[in-house]
């Protein structure tokens, strides 16, 4: 980033990226055990871990969301250089792992884990090894992101590149 403007942004998606991906494996974990029949001890834990991740994600989410709007224009300026870079190709990408995150976090928050403290054979087990693997797949995806942020790091910003125009407009 460049100009004192944007390390605030760079600083609040940088802390909420890594506070979301740090919870997310030991959530998947603790979700994983509890799902089982032998983990009903785990199972409160688990409950009670979800809804506050749940509740603590969405403001991860409203505040990564805001703060990539932010940086995306500091570092692009333009649709050439996001639709015409490498930068901006790779920004597309990282946003097009993103929305089935999203997808996968509306359903766990909407269906799965209100779902959680039901009867647990019938309901809170099942709702609790689905969630589990929509954490573990939000967390694959989440990695992918970070792969796609290395190379965004090594990747000149969109404003510094003459943008390949291919549309006649």
């Amino acid at each position: 980033a460049d100009g004192g403007s944007a390390h605030g942004p760079d600083l609040f998606h940088l802390v909420a990226a890594g506070a979301w991906l740090g919870e997310l494996g030991p959530l998947h974990l603790l979700l994983r055990a509890a799902s089982r029949p032998g983990g009903a001890d785990a199972r409160p834990y688990a409950v009670l871990a979800a809804r506050r991740f749940s509740r603590i994600a969405f403001l991860v989410m409203l505040t990564l969301l805001a703060t990539g709007l932010w940086n995306a224009w500091e570092q692009l300026g333009d649709i050439p250089s996001l639709l015409g870079t490498r930068y901006g190709w790779l920004l597309l990408l990282k946003i097009a792992l993103l929305a089935p995150i999203l997808g996968l976090a509306a359903v766990n928050r909407s269906r799965l884990v209100p779902a959680l403290p039901g009867d647990a054979e019938t309901v809170g087990r099942p709702a609790m090894a689905r969630l589990a693997r929509f954490v573990a797949a939000e967390w694959l995806l989440a990695l992918a992101i970070l792969a796609v942020v290395a190379v965004l790091g090594a990747t000149p910003p969109g404003k510094h590149v003459a943008p390949w125009w291919p549309l006649s407009f």
